[in-house]
């Protein structure tokens, strides 16, 4: 029905709407200030986890679940700089580590199996929905069994904040920081520097 579409569809394009604003925002303190992605992106994922829960259990109106989808939005979007960052560091690493042989295709493709292992997961909790009791073919303003209500608020108010939290600790674990990440960005200066100045004399060689 026309409720049911306006929750699965326009409900998530505001959302995604509003990450994009969220987005050029970011672009403008992370390029402009040099702000430390990490650190924004575990702050970010930790009111997420807090807040999602207390959004979803204050309240069963279903207009609960759209504010906590707005917060995450917000709240979570420093993450995918820092994961863009992240990307770029570790196929530095691994090209300084093999002689300059650049791995891309490996790495971007592994990381793109652990994507698709994590898509299967959602999935498979999609279809717990159904064996919780949640009918979609049930016209707009049918109630749902209750199990199948716990079972949606159980996910969103405690599997995915728990998730959350859990990349927050990812983020505090990974090894390339601090002095290892300014060797490998020093590194890159060097290289940079090198092939500048290689460029400037093969012309007059020439």
């Amino acid at each position: 029905g026309s409720e049911r579409t306006i929750y699965f569809g326009a409900v998530p394009a505001i959302g995604y709407a509003a990450s994009a604003v969220v987005g050029f925002f970011w672009i403008r303190e992370f390029s402009e200030k040099k702000l430390n992605p990490t650190r924004y992106a575990q702050k970010g994922l930790f009111l997420a986890a807090i807040t999602r829960p207390i959004i979803i259990f204050s309240s069963t109106r279903p207009e609960m679940f759209v504010l906590a989808f707005a917060f995450r939005v917000v709240l979570t979007s420093p993450r995918p700089y820092w994961d863009t960052a992240v990307r770029g560091w570790i196929i530095d690493e691994d090209c300084q580590k093999n002689n300059g042989v650049r791995r891309e295709g490996v790495i971007l493709g592994f990381r793109a199996t652990l994507r698709v292992i994590g898509l299967i997961i959602i999935q498979l909790v999609t279809i717990g929905m159904s064996a919780a009791g949640i009918d979609n073919t049930l016209p707009d303003g049918c109630p749902q069994k209750q199990s199948g209500v716990l079972y949606i608020r159980l996910i969103v108010g405690v599997l995915l904040p728990f998730c959350q939290i859990l990349q927050l600790l990812l983020i505090e674990w990974f090894p390339i920081k601090g002095e290892r990440l300014e060797q490998i960005l020093a590194k890159q200066r060097e290289t940079v520097l090198e092939n500048m100045i290689e460029a400037e004399i093969s012309p007059g060689l020439n």
